[in-house]
């Protein structure tokens, strides 16, 4: 595009989004329950640190995906393969990126074969809001929850919101149209949503290396959530989530360089997610809820330098009991089987079948001070049981405004079945990583006018599963991950200043080099404004540090981005976002291409 067309264009899209008044957005909206503890936890009750990204937040970035969506949360780092549609792989507190368990409306998703998440085709279509617990939660979620838990909560049917048509186009030949309806009667409600994007999109392999193929990406999803009374106090919810995303991929290695190039390779995604829930008072102290989950995944390559393809499926039964076991005192007590499956090449099908109980006790007898106790005990049908626990403090006077947290827990992650069968590259008698560690912190909040927090953390991890000479898959790794996070923001009438800055050293116990693509420092700058109630401006500021990859270092970079959004009538609102707003050429994977200037633009009309 040329930077005269980017020029008309921009005034184009200024002109659409700041016409004339209309329906008020809200620019704050608290949010003080925590979902991800399974029990709906006050957050001046939580015991370790967790962020919140609520509707608002979501709706004001402007961003297609959730990956996007979690770029500026502090001690996380989202990394991705080329441009859209390119592997998106997600570090917590520098953990692996199989460290990290993702949850669909309490489904599990992480993938049965990796063990990790592909954020790459996860659209925010539906998302209510995303909580980022981090540290340990094997003690409450098993296995993948070493370094934290990514919590995402979709949206139920609301009264009155109707119908909503949105139609987004920009650079590198980027289309995307969303289809959304909401209702809510006496005792049901629904929403769902369909959504289409395209993109020429840009070379994967980067083009400073004479790479000049677009790799272009499609990706249609469909999400729904409908849910009902049942009984006195109960409630039925149906989740439903579909995805079908074809993605052009460069894997060519051509001497002399064997540096990555253009290659004809696609990638096609058919990816699902089910999750049915039934919940109930059995007694005025005590609640329980039965969740029923499906997950599936089918991966097939054409055109690469190996074609694949792959079909993962995960099935998931969770029994959870809740007790009030006198006026300050929540028991949780839950049983949860998984059963993961694929089909692996000539290796044929295997499955892993898990059964696991937990235990959670949230004892707030002592206010202000609270405490919460767990522990779980998972049982494999490959390696046997493994067993961990956490414990956790914190106080939190009102007066104060602010709370002190510490904890202490334990976590593991099982062998996938990659590691267990994959034909040539694989080992069944794998045991499972296994990690401790702790955080202390503290936050504070002075009501609408500002807040601030700092976390100290540190983890170890050993029998990490990593590669032999042969390729052969052994625990034979030892790492350590230590670090600080801190976050401050000032609110005023109209505005917001947020800050964030994460500090994470990270150690290969067998080199003891820094771990790779995890950065040292990282830091964010958030600036909102909302001049009137029909109008808000945002600017993104990112800074990455150094950090080792295949081959060398990779340099640091900043971006900055830019949203705004104005409402026209009541039911018309144009917006507009520009990315990397200074053009700057950076990698985040060695080798791979990362987007230009990019400016995008589209309407929203609600019916």
């Amino acid at each position: 595009m040329t930077r005269s067309h980017h020029v008309r264009v921009l005034c184009l899209a200024a002109a659409l989004a700041f016409a004339s008044p209309a329906a008020a957005q809200e620019l704050f909206t608290p949010d003080l329950i925590v979902e991800g503890t399974k029990t709906g936890t006050p957050i001046e009750q939580m015991t370790g640190a967790v962020t919140i990204i609520d509707e608002a937040t979501i709706r004001a970035l402007r961003v297609p995906t959730v990956g996007e969506v979690l770029r500026q949360v502090e001690g996380l780092d989202v990394v991705q393969s080329g441009g859209p549609g390119g592997q998106t792989s997600l570090f917590l507190r520098g953990g692996n990126s199989n460290h990290t368990l993702v949850l669909i409306d309490g489904v599990k998703v992480n993938s049965p074969t990796t063990g990790a998440f592909n954020f790459a085709h996860l659209t925010v279509d539906q998302v209510e809001r995303v909580e980022v617990l981090r540290g340990s939660q094997s003690p409450l979620y098993g296995s993948e929850a070493l370094a934290g838990v990514v919590n995402i909560i979709t949206k139920r049917g609301q009264e009155g919101a109707g119908d909503r048509l949105t139609v987004e186009g920009g650079s590198y030949r980027t289309w995307r149209e969303t289809a959304a309806h909401s209702d809510r009667g006496p005792i049901w409600d629904e929403t769902f949503s369909i959504s289409r994007s395209t993109a020429r999109g840009f070379s994967q392999a980067t083009e400073r290396r004479g790479n000049a193929e677009p790799d272009g990406y499609a990706n249609t999803s469909f999400a729904a959530r409908m849910g009902r009374g049942a009984g006195v106090g109960g409630r039925l919810d149906l989740t439903v989530r579909l995805t079908d995303a074809t993605a052009d991929f460069d894997d060519a290695y051509p001497p002399p360089t064997f540096e990555l190039a253009d290659s004809p390779a696609v990638l096609r995604d058919k990816a699902a997610v089910l999750g049915l829930t039934m919940g109930a008072p059995l007694a005025p102290w005590w609640d329980h809820r039965l969740l029923l989950g499906w997950s599936r995944d089918h991966l097939t390559t054409t055109g690469a330098a190996f074609d694949s393809n792959l079909d993962a499926q995960s099935r998931q039964v969770e029994w959870r009991h809740t007790l009030s076991v006198g006026p300050e005192n929540l028991l949780t007590v839950g049983y949860e089987y998984q059963n993961r499956l694929a089909g692996l090449l000539s290796a044929g099908e295997h499955r892993v079948v898990t059964n696991a109980v937990y235990v959670q006790d949230q004892l707030a007898a002592l206010e202000p001070l609270f405490f919460t106790v767990g522990g779980r005990t998972d049982d494999y049908t490959t390696f046997g049981r493994r067993n961990t626990y956490k414990l956790g403090a914190t106080v939190a006077p009102e007066s104060w405004h602010a709370r002190l947290f510490a904890n202490y827990g334990t976590g593991f992650r099982a062998p996938t079945l990659n590691d267990l069968y994959y034909p040539g590259f694989s080992n069944p008698s794998l045991k499972p990583e296994r990690s401790k560690g702790y955080e202390v912190g503290f936050s504070y909040d002075a009501k609408r006018v500002a807040s601030i927090g700092a976390t100290y953390f540190r983890t170890s991890y050993d029998n990490l599963i990593a590669p032999d000479a042969t390729f052969t898959p052994i625990n034979v790794n030892t790492a350590e991950a230590k670090g600080a996070e801190a976050s401050a923001e000032l609110r005023g009438s109209k505005s917001r200043i947020q800050g964030t800055y994460t500090y994470t050293g990270t150690r290969d116990g067998s080199t003891n080099d820094q771990l790779l693509r995890r950065p040292r420092n990282k830091a964010g700058v958030v600036l909102a404004f909302q001049p009137d109630k029909d109008a808000d401006l945002r600017l993104d500021y990112r800074y990455v540090g150094e950090r080792r990859d295949f081959g060398g270092t990779l340099p640091s970079y900043s971006l900055v981005n830019l949203s705004a959004s104005r409402a026209w009538t009541p039911g018309v609102t144009g917006f507009v976002r520009v990315e990397n707003l200074f053009d700057r050429v950076y990698e985040e994977v060695t080798g791979y291409g990362t987007a230009g200037r990019s400016l995008y633009a589209g309407l929203t009309a609600s019916f």
